[in-house]
């Protein structure tokens, strides 16, 4: 069962990283910032009106068009970036409305870490057999 759930989780690491990676050599890299947010008011019957803050990003695309457009990520309660925040956006090549923001964090580290979870998985009963008879 360990090696099954080892082989899983190493299985969605790697491709999750790799499909990231691949998408970051396919998009073209912008710098871009934020210039307000788009507020949606979603009414709740029990708690009132909800709020969602989409920010919007305007950056200049690889033609030289300046681009302002809505982030496909919104947050409730609170703006996820201030205004004047700087970001780097991955821009799909043929249509700039493609775009997300390009993280670090849950690119990179994220699938890196639980690659280490899915290879501890399988070393752990190996370092500590004694608890595992």
């Amino acid at each position: 069962m360990l090696w099954f759930l080892a082989a899983l989780i190493l299985g969605l690491s790697f491709y999750r990283l790799y499909m990231y990676v691949r998408k970051v050599k396919n998009y073209y890299k912008v710098a871009a910032t934020i210039v307000g947010n788009d507020i949606k008011t979603v009414e709740d019957p029990l708690m009132g009106p909800k709020y969602f803050y989409a920010p919007i990003v305007e950056f200049t695309d690889k033609s030289g068009e300046l681009k302002q457009m809505i982030c496909g990520e919104d947050n409730p309660g609170r703006p996820i970036y201030k205004d004047g925040a700087k970001l780097t956006l991955l821009v799909h090549p043929d249509d700039a409305s493609r775009f997300l923001v390009h993280d670090f964090v849950n690119g990179y580290l994220i699938p890196v870490i639980w690659i280490i979870i899915g290879v501890s998985i399988v070393l752990i009963p190996y370092i500590f057999p004694e608890t595992f008879k």
